[in-house]
């Protein structure tokens, strides 16, 4: 009797991890948009955005809620004011947007373990929570955090390029996305970039 009992206890319980691992596998975000963080100099050591940059960031607060809607959440690597290359620009840009639409900027602190581990993350979030996720990334390590995303066709962003924007699509139920490549050039002109559904952000051309 003991024995039925426990056989039983212990197939509930590895189907229960089965589920479990299975539903984790499968969770993504509906929509995750991948982009840079504004323009620096890249003649000097300085951390933040220069004036280019910092406009870059307003217009993208403003095309991204008019564009893609108001993200549930927005994520940046962690500031590290002790290392060389300290994360600053990516808060900074994130900035306007996480004013505008009064969402909290969220430290991805998985990327201590890689890029990969943090774009593992990112794709573990659930579509009924974080159906609109927007990540703001630095050039250097940018393809392996689209591996750990499900993606590994991404070339390696040029130091100078600060136009990129991606576009990764999870359908219900899969953990692949499909990626659409776009340019923040390219987005800046479409009607919606003036259209940012009632939230108050001047865009500065």
């Amino acid at each position: 009797m003991l024995d039925r009992i426990h056989f039983r206890l212990l197939a509930s319980l590895t189907l229960l991890t089965f589920g479990l691992t299975v539903a984790s596998a499968k969770a993504a975000p509906k929509r995750l948009i991948l982009i840079r963080h504004g323009d620096k100099n890249l003649s000097n050591t300085s951390q933040n955005l220069n004036p280019k940059g910092f406009t870059r960031s307003i217009n993208l607060a403003y095309m991204l809620i008019g564009c893609f809607g108001k993200p549930s959440a927005i994520y940046v690597h962690p500031i590290d004011i002790n290392k060389p290359r300290s994360h600053q620009r990516e808060y900074q840009t994130a900035v306007p947007l996480a004013i505008a639409t009064r969402k909290d900027i969220q430290f991805l602190w998985q990327a201590k373990e890689g890029a990969i581990q943090a774009g593992k993350h990112l794709r573990s979030l659930p579509a009924s929570q974080d159906p609109l996720v927007v990540v703001i990334w630095h050039y250097w390590d940018m393809p392996e955090l689209a591996k750990g995303l499900g993606w590994s066709e991404m070339e390696q962003i040029d130091r100078s390029d600060f136009n990129h924007l991606f576009e990764f699509n999870y359908k219900e139920g899969s953990s692949t996305p499909i990626v659409r490549q776009r340019t923040e050039s390219e987005m800046f002109k479409q009607d919606c970039a003036g259209r940012p559904n009632g939230l108050e952000v001047v865009p500065l051309h």
